[in-house]
């Protein structure tokens, strides 16, 4: 495998990560409204 690919597949699974904490955090805060 490249070293780029890596550093790339990483930085990608580093901002789904991002994205699914935000997530949970929206669902959070739309529950404790409910």
């Amino acid at each position: 495998m490249h070293p780029t690919y890596k550093i790339l597949s990483t930085r990608r699974t580093s901002y789904i990560l991002r994205f699914i904490k935000s997530d949970l955090h929206l669902l959070s805060n739309i529950l404790s409204f409910w």
